[in-house]
């Protein structure tokens, strides 16, 4: 059934009873009583139809624009405002680092203080504690717990070093 079609209703296809309830008097006796079918698609060229459709709306008292009451629309413009600010932010840091060789350079510099050559005894013990876990599930929560007890101040020591070298190096280049 084509997606341009407002509603229908005829005998072989009637419509859901949960949909059927909520109709308001008018609406059934338009859309089910009479049993016809509209398709806006032929209504033609589409300039003509969006004329149809706003012209039927305005008929029917729908309203334009709304603009939201003022304690709303500061409350929303705040919010709008700050997601706006935080994502030029993201990119003027973005263009400033390099973001992916940061990620790449931690990710050796501490590949080896994981230990990660001992992952099947993590996952093996795992399995013991808790079979219903995924070696998946096992290796991520390992890795969580030996970020957050032994790793997680020396990477931020290690990033904020290169961020800040990154960010010395462009002030001399600007000099």
């Amino acid at each position: 059934m084509p997606r341009s079609w407002l509603l229908l209703d005829t005998p072989r296809k009637s419509l859901p009873w949960t949909l059927s309830r909520r109709l308001s008097d008018t609406a059934r006796e338009y859309f089910v009583d009479r049993g016809e079918r509209f398709e806006l698609n032929a209504i033609l060229p589409d300039t003509r139809r969006i004329e149809y459709i706003e012209r039927k709306l305005e008929e029917n008292g729908v309203r334009g624009k709304v603009i939201p009451p003022e304690e709303a629309l500061a409350e929303r413009r705040e919010k709008m405002y700050r997601e706006k600010v935080e994502g030029w932010v993201d990119e003027a840091i973005t263009e400033m680092l390099d973001v992916d060789e940061l990620k790449n350079k931690m990710v050796e510099e501490f590949q080896e203080r994981f230990g990660l050559e001992a992952a099947r005894e993590w996952i093996e013990k795992g399995f013991e504690d808790d079979r219903t876990q995924s070696w998946r599930g096992v290796l991520k929560a390992k890795l969580e717990k030996l970020y957050e007890d032994e790793h997680s101040g020396d990477l931020r020591d290690s990033a904020r070093e290169y961020v800040q070298e990154s960010v010395k190096g462009d002030e001399d280049e600007d000099e």
